[in-house]
């Protein structure tokens, strides 16, 4: 398991929320999804979703994240990083999580069953070298902002 204590969780929370309100006024036409890494109380990388401006579909925010926090670091490993989301990894980025060997992964919002890093079974999850720690922090401003976002996309 990853070690951090819960002063450097609230810090992390803290810091996050303040980033992902910013971002959400900034991105109205993308997911709202935002990623930001940590090393320690240093804000590493931030990023958000590029997929409708970029029309690329690998530009989630957790991928750029991790190019971001690799290349500031100068290493392919980020070990004693954590990576905050606001949605469950998908599965491409689960692979880019696990490749970086990220040391924690914190999410508030789940993806839909069978299509996030949760959904991995153990059998494969311990078939790997390195599976970093995952917490879901429940937040209901958050799930009532993606479904806000998805109203207003559908309508």
């Amino acid at each position: 398991m990853f070690p951090f204590d819960e002063k450097l969780k609230e810090f992390w929370l803290y810091d996050f929320f303040e980033y992902s309100e910013e971002m959400q006024d900034e991105q109205q036409d993308e997911v709202p999804s935002f990623s930001r890494i940590y090393q320690n109380r240093t804000v590493v990388s931030s990023s958000h979703n590029t997929v409708e401006s970029m029309g690329l579909s690998d530009t989630h925010s957790e991928v750029l994240a991790l190019r971001k926090a690799q290349n500031a670091l100068k290493s392919r490993y980020l070990m004693d990083c954590v990576l905050f989301t606001t949605l469950e990894p998908c599965l491409m980025c689960t692979g880019a999580i696990i490749q970086a060997r990220i040391g924690a992964v914190f999410y508030f919002a789940e993806n839909r069953m069978g299509e996030g890093i949760s959904s991995l079974a153990f059998a494969n999850i311990y078939t790997k070298n390195f599976f970093p720690y995952l917490e879901l922090i429940s937040d209901v401003e958050v799930t009532q902002r993606w479904k806000e976002f998805f109203h207003r996309k559908r309508s």
